[in-house]
């Protein structure tokens, strides 16, 4: 599905459905809730660094097809995503086992839905400068009311964003306002093509992966159209959150 913000092309991209049954026994071994999307989202831009910043739409395909739409490998790099976020949970039960009283409460933490921090976590256990979190800012609003453990301890990182709905994380551990990343991206994009940027974006509620390309028409010689892949894995169509569309509008500019 193709959807238009402005001069820049949103292209929503489907790759596998994390409801499937094909991820059931990886959902029971981890511990994890039936929505898998953080995990998914992170193992999506993981791969998504070895697609082409410049390519035409036949060659995005076959690339989907090879990657993100591979069961096998797909199932491979989630299950690396769940051992590693549930090794970290672990430890933190480990070491503050006084915040849950009762095995509810314990099995509760395990099962949670993945947290900003936990992408964040992954990003700088995993170092990779392409590898970006466009980070929803929790602190100073209504979710901070209901946050707990961890997750709590957490928010003050997030202060220098006080305000702002959302910033940018670059692996392995730098802050930035969206609008400054944006900034660098278009200015190492002028010497020509785009440089390799993988993202998880929250949507609040559900993880995307995106990254900036130039999809060519084998037709024309030159140029190129910026357009934003949206990676999803439901039925959805996550193209129409705002944020998305004032992020790429910022990133492709004018």
């Amino acid at each position: 599905m193709e959807k238009w913000r402005d001069s820049a092309h949103i292209l929503t991209l489907y790759s596998l459905n994390q409801f499937s049954s094909s991820f059931d026994d990886l959902i029971k071994q981890y511990q994890t809730p039936q929505a898998i999307c953080g995990y998914f989202a992170l193992a999506e831009i993981s791969l998504l660094s070895s697609c082409p910043t410049v390519l035409t739409r036949e060659t995005l395909d076959q690339w989907m097809n090879s990657n993100l739409k591979n069961l096998p490998l797909m199932r491979e790099r989630i299950e690396q995503v769940m051992a590693s976020i549930q090794t970290s949970r672990s430890a933190y039960l480990q070491n503050h086992g006084e915040e849950f009283p009762t095995q509810e409460e314990h099995a509760r933490y395990l099962r949670d839905w993945v947290a900003n921090y936990e992408i964040s976590d992954y990003l700088r256990a995993y170092p990779d400068p392409s590898l970006f979190f466009l980070r929803q800012t929790a602190l100073g609003t209504d979710d901070a009311d209901s946050m707990k453990h961890e997750e709590l301890r957490r928010l003050p990182e997030e202060e220098p964003f006080r305000g702002i709905s959302h910033f940018m994380e670059q692996s392995p551990y730098r802050f930035l306002p969206v609008d400054q990343w944006a900034a660098e991206m278009r200015a190492a994009a002028a010497g020509g093509g785009f440089p390799n940027c993988n993202i998880v974006a929250d949507l609040a509620g559900h993880f995307v992966a995106m990254k900036p390309v130039y999809l060519m028409d084998p037709a024309q010689a030159a140029g190129g159209r910026p357009t934003m892949l949206v990676v999803n894995t439901t039925e959805t169509d996550y193209s129409t959150r705002p944020v998305i569309g004032r992020v790429t509008g910022q990133l492709f500019g004018p």
